[in-house]
């Protein structure tokens, strides 16, 4: 075996102190003693750095970072008019490393000013023009408006581009000032200015469009859309007006550089979601333009017959159509309906080609377009666009296909539900049907694809079909196939996807159970069947789904269909696990029930727990004893929020007193139940109920105050004299403040 080292190795080059003489100066190294004993027991010898220039310097760099780690406290005597903030766009802004050699005060500007780098020839640049313009304003007794600062700039530009030698950082520095400061431009100057600005831009992109200088690109594009996006609804009918916008969408929308495609797509969707230009019109100018100019590119990358598609124009032609889709994505949703109509017609012959990703992006345009916050889609298109789209059904191995596919499908669905619910409800069970058998798939990819799919289409779809018993009615048939093919997963091919069919049934009975309580019978039928199988795995998840029915449907319903008493009137044990359950979700329930149907069993438990400790059967004894307490327990439930106190309450009012004076192990419960009863009644405001209840005060009172004067013996007893002692006050105080009233 090896031998290990005690100690490290230490190292061999360098001094070391001599034992003992760790505390003694070096005389061989002096050169840090010689450099601090030169400055401080010495006068300062040879030239300093320390100039008033270097001062200054060091102080705007500290100033700007305090300046930058607090936060800026406005004056309170500032007034900001914000009406007129786009027309004047001065104030005192906060200062920055920039603001040393920069007054410029415009808001438009505050951004570049507050992120400024030193290190950056561009924003040096920016700094020099706006540091100069600003002088300018400010000599001529300007107020630093923002459109001061845009005549500045355009009158800047006209001189820098149209030089013998032109300066390309110059026009980039002054590009990129001209897009940040037309954002709070009026209105009104915008509009007096189109033509001569636009005539530039025009000129500069022409200029540059062989360059690779991305900043004067974006720039121009982004002034372009500014402009473009102030104009009226009638500026549209001018061949200026249509003629920049085509040169935004041929070739920059679609250009093979990203970075000007991206801008230019940017361009066009501020224009065509612009609500200020086209509020209140019939139509979009500029969506019609856009749509016009997507029809063709597509068709042209097809091979320009509208009957056949030539595979091998599509393959030439694949990126071009992956950009045409990508801007359709952001804007198709403000399309005319003949250009949606069109649309949607050349997406779905592109995507029977099989190409992956050109499905994938065809994909996300219909879902685009589905997921509009208004209806977009006519109801008979909609309807179309779900027939046709079973067609493009990917395989179930397909994930990622798959995945999209149902997107889209449980958009169009919602989409349709909110245009025409008689379509829609006919469409329901198809997708219904379809998304439950995803539920077979191997991928648990698909599968929770498929459950959240259906979660939506309940809560969205299905739910305005069972809104009232009118719509109920009307649709009967329908909702009564979506609940029957829901039920078909509790079958054992789905034994391994229970838990998601379960969730699903959860929200099924939250969505229908107010109003469509008799068609979910036999589901409820199943559920007990599952729970009371041999070994399921799966009952926390059941509990919770038979919990959603019994708040929404009721526990009389749920109650009469998985019973808690066997047919000789004995309670099941095997059902037992409902107790929990009805404790945790009854609400809103009657008080009859309880006396009739919950009571009953309590008395048998309590009978049955003497009999078994008659026969010295302990264990039965104690299992009934609890049974009996667990049912008794109930009653607080069975008093939240009931809806029958003025009719019902005498039945159980002596049987509540009783409980309280004679049965120890019950006081808790029973003046819970009569706190709640008090508390709901108010709650509500139901003063049939509160006069009800104020009947029998001067019956529990008397109860009441024997418990809270009895002297307690153990912590059970003392927490029943403080039960005892909050009920009396909510008695006392509720219906006093009643009275008073």
């Amino acid at each position: 075996m090896g031998k290990f080292r005690s100690k490290l190795k230490g190292q061999t080059k360098g001094k070391r102190w001599p034992k003992g003489q760790s505390s003694s100066s070096n005389p061989e190294t002096r050169k840090y003693r010689d450099l601090a004993k030169s400055r401080f027991f010495q006068e300062n010898l040879g030239p300093s750095g320390l100039t008033l220039d270097a001062l200054k310097k060091h102080d705007a760099v500290q100033y700007y970072r305090s300046e930058k780690a607090e936060s800026v406290k406005m004056d309170e005597d500032t007034e900001i008019d914000t009406a007129s903030s786009a027309c004047t766009g001065t104030f005192i802004s906060m200062k920055s490393f920039a603001s040393e050699w920069s007054d410029c005060s415009n808001i438009s500007f505050n951004r570049f000013l507050n992120v400024f780098r030193s290190d950056s020839a561009l924003h040096k640049e920016m700094l020099a023009i706006l540091a100069a313009i600003a002088e300018v304003i400010k000599q001529n007794g300007g107020t630093e408006s923002s459109t001061e600062y845009f005549c500045a700039l355009i009158t800047t530009l006209e001189q820098v581009y149209n030089v013998e030698n032109r300066n390309e950082s110059q026009v980039t520095a002054v590009m990129s000032l001209l897009n940040m400061g037309i954002k709070t431009v009026p209105v009104g100057v915008l509009r007096t200015q189109f033509n001569d600005v636009t005539v530039k831009m025009l000129h500069i992109l022409k200029d540059y469009s062989e360059s690779d200088n991305n900043t004067i690109i974006k720039s121009a594009l982004g002034v372009l859309s500014e402009l473009l996006r102030t104009q009226e609804v009638v500026a549209w009918s001018h061949n200026l007006t249509v003629q920049i916008f085509n040169a935004i969408l041929n070739p920059f929308s679609i250009h093979s550089k990203p970075k000007w495609r991206k801008a230019a797509q940017q361009a066009v969707t501020t224009v065509i979601h612009a609500s200020s230009s086209f509020s209140g019109t019939a139509s979009n100018p500029a969506a019609d333009k856009a749509a016009e100019f997507c029809e063709r590119t597509l068709e042209a990358c097809m091979g320009g017959n509208s009957d056949t598609v030539l595979v091998s124009s599509v393959q030439a032609g694949q990126t071009t159509i992956l950009h045409t889709l990508g801007l359709m994505k952001d804007i198709i949703t403000k399309f005319s309906k003949s250009h949606i109509k069109a649309c949607c017609e050349t997406i779905l012959r592109l995507m029977s080609l099989n190409y992956p990703i050109v499905t994938s992006c065809g994909l996300q345009v219909l879902h685009s377009l589905f997921s509009s916050q208004s209806a977009v889609v006519p109801a008979k298109l909609n309807a179309q666009l779900i027939s046709a789209l079973y067609e493009y059904q990917p395989s179930i191995s397909d994930v990622q296909p798959t995945l999209a596919w149902v997107a889209v499908m449980q958009q169009a669905h919602v989409h349709l539900t909110d245009v025409d619910k008689g379509i829609a409800s006919s469409a329901l069970p198809k997708i219904f049907e379809t998304l439950t058998l995803l539920w077979l798939s191997e991928k648990s990819e698909v599968m929770t694809c498929a459950t959240h799919a259906l979660d939506v289409l309940l809560r969205d779809a299905l739910a305005s079909l069972c809104e009232t018993k009118q719509l109920v009615e009307q649709y009967k048939s329908k909702i009564e196939k979506c609940i029957q093919i829901i039920q078909l997963g509790l079958g054992y091919q789905y034994n391994t996807v229970w838990h998601q069919v379960l969730y699903v049934i959860k929200v099924l009975f939250e969505v229908t159970g107010a109003t469509c309580s008799s068609l979910l019978l036999d589901m409820l039928k199943s559920l007990a069947e599952l729970r009371d199988s041999y070994k399921f795995s799966y009952n926390s998840e059941l509990e919770y789904a038979v919990g959603a029915a019994i708040r929404y449907m009721g526990p009389e319903t749920v109650l009469g269909v998985i019973s808690l008493k066997k047919p000789n009137g004995e309670l099941n044990i095997d059902r037992s696990w409902l107790l929990p359950v009805l404790k945790e979700n009854i609400k809103c329930s009657t008080l009859d029930y309880y006396v009739k149907g919950i009571l009953p069993l309590a008395m048998f438990c309590q009978r049955k727990a003497a009999d078994l400790a008659q026969v010295n059967d302990g264990i039965g004894a104690h299992s009934s004893e609890l049974l009996y307490l667990q049912l008794w327990y109930l009653l607080p439930c069975f008093c939240n929020h009931p809806t029958d106190v003025k009719e019902n309450f005498k039945s159980v009012a002596k049987i509540m007193g009783t409980a309280i004076s004679d049965k120890k192990e019950l006081r808790l419960a029973v003046m819970a139940a009569l706190r709640k009863l008090i508390i709901s009644a108010k709650d509500s405001g139901d003063e049939d109920s509160i006069k009800e209840l104020s009947r029998f005060d001067k019956n529990y009172l008397p109860i009441l105050f024997n418990v809270y004067s009895t002297k307690p013996i153990g912590t059970d007893e003392e927490s029943q004299r403080l039960a005892a002692f909050d009920t009396n006050s909510c008695i006392l105080f509720e219906f006093e403040l009643t009275s008073t009233k």
